[in-house]
């Protein structure tokens, strides 16, 4: 699982007719190898030397791989042809399966559920090959390699969004940042703060944000879009005082003119901020969706994580939502976290089914640099990517236990076992943002610091992105030029 222990590979491609470093270099990452580029050195590269070439050969070029392996000194090479006007995305493809065959022949290889598949959305490449007449089951087997059972369900998942994704370029998903949490868990990469506990700051957060949705809301009319859907996020929300918080929703709900029919959600992760007097404000201002987080049901893993609550308290929350009035409560579960083995995952599932909660979402995990756990992670066993698609089933067999269906998927680099985070849901509750902000066909307007509006343009696969800073004292101090930037990145669609 970590970086530092995984072969190194010295790579040269850079003489190729396209720049598709990036995309070799995470399908070396999942075969459990760091690719270091070939121009620094090769010294130390304990796996070998990888050289990618391109020749002219006619109406074609000659595409060339070979490797040469450091333990042993045996060479490997394959050779295979590409026509001269190949797109990028199909010279990725061939020297993707290219590297791997000649891989396979050096070297024992992790399995591969996605086969060459290395983006965080793979479901973008199941619906172009869908819109564009294809079979996308057979063509995600056959062209990318991709294992039989991911092929199906991400087939299902495409077939689902297509009944529910309405076609509607005018309308949006919102998305409202509150990057704090109450502390800092020991797997979290995302560069969330810990809620400062003052009423100036909290104060000045909720002007911050009054600010930046009025910004939108003139968007919104000068382009005449509709709300779709809004997703309260961060970090925890609900780490707010249960004043501030209920002034956040207020200003949302309010200003955004939110109404019934609208999917709106607020993310309370985590249960010790859970009250009944924030789950009244969430009824008051029309939330109707609610995500509780527990990650995984025993007790010593929520404290070795930093998690600052107990397992009971998981319960408390939960039966305060449903008396609150909720219909639809999302439940998180990470697969993988320090110190789990296969059984304390499968009681953690089988306590899941106390809850009975409309979505469930299923993390594997993914050890980045950014989190505590990285520099840490020889004090503790972690689960084997054998023993992770064993733990997988165990979710698998909770979700159809629960009369729920897969509806949304994405993957993460240093994922383990080169597996995926599934979303399941009860069929009618499927959370229609993330399948808005995860498939990305649609805009999402991201307001508050940390925040990403993303704009897709039209072709399947390129967006107008633009990032809010996460520093608090920059978002608020350079507002209004933050907020003319946004603008010009919704304009390359709406004008």
């Amino acid at each position: 699982m970590i970086l530092m222990d995984k072969l190194k590979i010295a790579l040269f491609a850079d003489e190729l007719p396209v720049a598709i470093n990036k995309t070799l270099t995470d399908l070396l990452l999942q075969c459990q190898m760091e690719a270091v580029p070939g121009t620094d050195s090769v010294n130390g590269c304990t796996g070998g030397e990888l050289y990618l070439t391109a020749s002219p050969a006619g109406r074609a070029f000659l595409l060339c791989v070979r490797l040469y392996v450091t333990a042993t000194g045996e060479s490997y090479q394959r050779e295979i042809n590409i026509v001269h006007d190949a797109p990028r995305g199909e010279w990725a493809r061939t020297a993707k399966i290219t590297i791997l065959s000649v891989l396979q022949q050096a070297f024992v290889l992790p399995e591969l559920p996605w086969g060459i598949l290395t983006g965080v959305r793979p479901g973008k490449l199941a619906y172009n090959i869908f819109k564009n007449g294809g079979n996308s089951e057979q063509v995600l087997v056959e062209k990318y390699l991709v294992a039989a059972k991911q092929a199906l369900l991400l087939n299902n998942i495409v077939n689902l969004q297509n009944r529910l994704l309405r076609n509607d370029k005018k309308e949006v998903a919102v998305y409202v940042s509150v990057p704090y949490c109450p502390s800092r868990c020991l797997y979290c990469s995302f560069p969330s703060g810990i809620m400062p506990d003052n009423q100036e700051f909290q104060q000045n957060f909720c002007t911050a944000i009054e600010d930046d949705i009025r910004s939108v809301v003139q968007l919104l009319s000068i382009y005449d879009l509709k709300v779709g859907s809004v997703y309260v996020g961060g970090g925890t929300p609900t780490s707010l005082s249960a004043l501030y918080f209920h002034k956040l929703l207020g200003i949302i709900a309010e200003s955004l003119k939110l109404t019934a029919g609208i999917e709106f959600t607020v993310e309370a992760g985590r249960p010790d901020t859970i009250t009944q007097e924030k789950l009244q404000t969430m009824s008051a201002f029309g939330v109707n969706r609610v995500t509780l987080n527990p990650q995984t049901f025993s007790e010593k893993t929520l404290s070795i994580t930093g998690r600052k609550h107990t397992v009971q308290q998981i319960y408390d929350a939960y039966n305060l939502i449903r008396k609150a009035g909720f219909k639809s409560v999302n439940m998180d579960m990470i697969i993988g976290l320090p110190g789990e083995n296969s059984q304390t995952i499968k009681q953690s599932f089988e306590k899941l089914l106390d809850f009975a909660p409309e979505n469930l979402t299923v993390h594997m995990l993914s050890l980045k640099k950014q989190s505590l756990l990285f520099n840490i992670s020889n004090s503790y066993d972690f689960l084997s990517a054998k023993d992770a698609a064993s733990a997988l089933s165990y979710a698998e067999d909770a979700a159809e236990a629960l009369g729920m269906n897969p509806y949304y998927l994405y993957r993460q680099h240093y994922m383990l076992g080169n597996h995926a985070n599934i979303g399941y849901s009860l069929p009618g509750h499927e959370c229609l943002y993330n399948m808005q902000m995860m498939e990305e066909r649609h805009t999402v307007i991201g307001i508050g610091p940390l925040s990403a509006t993303k704009v897709p343009l039209g072709d399947g696969h390129s967006l107008c992105k633009f990032h809010m800073p996460g520093n608090f004292a920059d978002y608020r101090q350079k507002a209004n030029s933050l907020f003319v930037k946004r603008q010009k990145a919704l304009a390359f669609l709406y004008e």
